[in-house]
């Protein structure tokens, strides 16, 4: 469905920080844009292929020797669809050696049209192109290792190689061009997605059935692969809300506007939370000590910094959530410019008071990335009572909200 083909191109698009990044098909290191000659030369090959739809006459007759005209991806769907079995093989031999060196330093071109032409046509052509495998001369090993090569490049794992070091601009280019045309009723269910644990399995037939094959270190560094994501996670966020005070401190004290910011560090489900954050409020009715008054109305500081462990409740694709508790330290008193010109007025502080602390926090994640990485929505709740002196006995409740992100590495096993 034509939904299914639209997941294909956004992820061979959006997914910049792909996990096969170390076992790419190869591309250049600088991403440059060719001369006139060359787009005229890609437009070319298009008008050809599209030339009563690409018939197979007409592919077999297409001239397309220039390889710094192509991506190598676009240059082995060509091949395919030309039936060009030997000169794929070349290339994949030579791929990881000085051969190949002159086309990774190419300038390439600007993705365009004949790209997206290429995997739509090949896609629909799929079963015409393995049965031209099938029936080829080459031997059963060579068969097996093209068929493999086709099953990777209509894979979940592909994510069009070279475009993964692609400027931004380049990338929304595409995504537009490709949902306006996805806007035409041409697509069907034959589009779909092979899982790489698929092409894995594949694989492994291959290197076990034909283990002196002169293609197995190709099949090995690019095709065959699987990562492990690590159990560690690091996040950040940023946050506002308010703080909310309860009994005696409720009569001295207005409710806050808090800024904050917070860091965690995350074992499988365990997580350690660090959050600091500043509010400002109001004085509600003058405050005495002695012979010393604070006015009402004066503005408020509010410092609170606490550290918490929080053990991860519910973890899925959509939410996390986790409960807390841990230990938070409380400051209430004037701000700092108003204790600079009035100094009397840093005896109504109260300051760091050391108290228990529970609560929780709901991840709505936003944009999922590789290795398990996300931005993130957070909704938190805390509370707290802080040991202030007896006239000044009352809870805090927190409630914030906040962006972030959480990020875990990946390392490849094979």
């Amino acid at each position: 469905m034509k939904q299914t083909f639209l997941i294909l191109l956004i992820l061979f698009i959006a997914n910049e920080n792909v996990a096969q990044v170390d076992n790419s098909l190869g591309c250049s290191k600088s991403e440059k844009y060719v001369s006139d000659s060359v787009f005229n030369a890609r437009m070319q090959t298009l008008n050809v292929l599209q030339s009563n739809d690409g018939g197979n006459r007409i592919i077999e007759k297409l001239d397309y020797s220039d390889f710094s005209t192509y991506y190598l991806t676009e240059f082995l769907l060509i091949s395919f669809l030309k039936k060009d079995y030997v000169n794929i093989l070349n290339k994949i031999i030579g791929l990881d050696s000085l051969a190949m060196s002159d086309y990774y330093n190419e300038e390439k071109p600007k993705f365009d049209e004949l790209s997206f032409y290429l995997f739509e046509k090949s896609f629909k052509k799929k079963q015409y192109l393995k049965l031209g495998i099938v029936e080829s001369e080459l031997k059963d090993e060579e068969k097996e290792l093209l068929e493999l090569m086709l099953n990777y490049l209509f894979s979940e794992g592909l994510s069009f190689i070279e475009l993964k070091q692609d400027s931004t601009d380049r990338k929304n280019e595409l995504i537009n061009l490709t949902l306006n045309i996805m806007k035409d009723e041409i697509y069907s269910s034959e589009f779909f997605l092979i899982s790489q644990d698929s092409i894995n399995s594949i694989a492994d037939n291959f290197l076990l059935k034909y283990p002196k094959s002169v293609y197995n270190e190709f099949v090995r560094t690019n095709i065959r692969y699987k990562y492990k994501i690590s159990d560690w996670s690091f996040g950040s966020q940023l946050f506002m809300g308010g703080i909310s005070f309860t009994d005696n401190l409720s009569q001295y004290y207005s409710n806050s506007v808090i800024l904050g910011l917070g860091v965690d560090i995350s074992y499988k489900r365990l997580l350690t939370c660090l959050q600091v954050f500043r509010g400002f409020g109001k004085t509600v009715d003058d405050i005495y000590k002695e012979t010393e008054v604070w006015k009402s109305k004066s503005n408020t500081s509010i410092f609170k910094s606490e550290i918490t462990l929080g053990l991860s409740l519910i973890d899925n694709k959509v939410f996390r959530l986790v409960g807390t508790s841990g230990i938070a330290s409380t400051i209430i008193g004037p701000t700092s410019s108003d204790k600079e010109s009035i100094p009397v007025l840093e005896e109504f502080e109260l300051g760091y008071s050391f108290t228990y602390t529970i609560g929780g926090f709901v991840d709505i994640k936003l944009n999922k990335f590789i290795n398990n990485s996300y931005s993130f929505l957070r909704l938190r709740y805390n509370y707290c009572k802080p040991s202030f002196p007896n006239d000044y006995e009352g809870n805090l409740h927190v409630i914030t909200i906040g962006y972030g992100w959480s990020a875990r590495n990946a390392k490849r096993i094979y």
